[in-house]
């Protein structure tokens, strides 16, 4: 039986840039680029095998740090929609498996997900 479940949760990616850093006497560790997300490299992230994506709720689903020593910090909210593979004749008892992977092209590793 294939099934179909919704999925949300959080992809939280760091990284260094050294053109990002900056110095000043602020008290803040470091600084809301939400305004500038256009203007600073993001990693493309590719989910494979993974059914559909819903519409986000709230207009910003992410947010974007950058920290004096040139780390960025890029949190994104993804909902999925799963298609899942469980066994009918003792649903809801089953156990469910719910598969996709993530990658992205600038990392040599591949990451795989089961929920």
């Amino acid at each position: 039986m294939v099934s179909k479940y919704e999925v949300e949760f959080l992809l939280q990616q760091q990284w260094y840039d050294p053109r990002l850093r900056y110095y000043n006497q602020s008290s803040y560790d470091f600084l809301n680029a939400i305004h500038h997300h256009n203007d600073v490299w993001l990693p493309d992230t590719y989910f494979i095998m993974h059914g559909d994506f819903k519409d986000p709720l709230i207009p910003v689903h992410f947010a974007l740090r950058i920290f004096r020593n040139g780390t960025v910090n890029y949190l994104m909210r993804r909902h999925l929609i799963l298609s899942c593979q469980g066994a009918l004749h003792i649903f809801p008892f089953d156990d469910p498996q719910c598969s996709f992977a993530m990658e992205s092209s600038k990392a040599p590793s591949f990451h795989s997900f089961t929920i």
